[in-house]
């Protein structure tokens, strides 16, 4: 498969191609939790020398339909992807999504990979399956909608399953297809609520914590 192709060819070393999708200044290193907001923006694409970053062998951390996602470190992991144009996409997302707290770091890409920051933890439908949504974590995913619309996506929404808890707050790890089409509802992420029957306590914190939201979805909170 030409995925395995690619994971054996930068198994080893990956090296840093010219800028494709922006130009800036070198990331520094990750600063603590509470300080990343600020520093979203400068999550650019870095020039200069080429650097390189091994892979560890026995890191994968999952495999999908798009790629393979191994875990370099405590805070990074990389994504090595078939297919080019969904990893543009994905790219551009998260570069977009950089403002937003709730979105992993970027730190580097290149045209089969891109680094950003690792986030432990389980997906959203999981902890679903097993656990109430608490208002809290309800107030997380209404917060990740907000920002949606805030930073101009086109879909406010994305599967349970594209978002992590890592015990305390919740990241979106997946936003390939959020400029895919536009859909101002996350009917998605509404389905996961319901198979889950998480649907009910959703839409009663939904109408207490942002009545104008409520307003604007209650036709499709059925």
């Amino acid at each position: 498969m030409e995925l395995d192709r690619l994971v054996h060819t930068l198994q080893g070393t990956v090296g840093w191609t010219q800028p494709q999708l922006g130009r800036g200044k070198p990331e520094p290193p990750a600063p603590p939790r509470a300080a990343v907001a600020s520093d979203r923006a400068r999550a650019e694409r870095t020039e200069g020398p080429p650097a390189a970053i091994r892979i560890p062998h026995d890191s994968l951390v999952g495999r999908g339909r798009e790629g393979a996602v191994y875990r370099l470190d405590k805070t990074r992991c990389i994504k090595i992807a078939g297919d080019r144009k969904a990893l543009r996409a994905e790219v551009q997302a998260m570069r977009q999504g950089q403002p937003c707290p709730r979105f992993p770091r970027l730190y580097e890409w290149g045209p089969d990979y891109i680094v950003r920051e690792y986030i432990p933890g389980h997906s959203l439908g999981h902890y679903l399956n097993r656990n109430r949504l608490s208002r809290e974590l309800a107030g997380q995913l209404i917060d990740i909608f907000r920002w949606l619309r805030r930073l101009g996506f086109r879909r406010i929404d994305m599967r349970l399953a594209h978002v992590i808890y890592d015990g305390r707050a919740l990241y979106v790890i997946d936003p390939t297809n959020l400029n895919k089409a536009d859909n101002p509802f996350p009917r998605k992420a509404w389905r996961g609520l319901k198979k889950r029957r998480a649907a009910d306590a959703f839409r009663s914190y939904l109408a207490e914590m942002d009545p104008q939201l409520y307003d604007e979805w209650s036709k499709n909170l059925r």
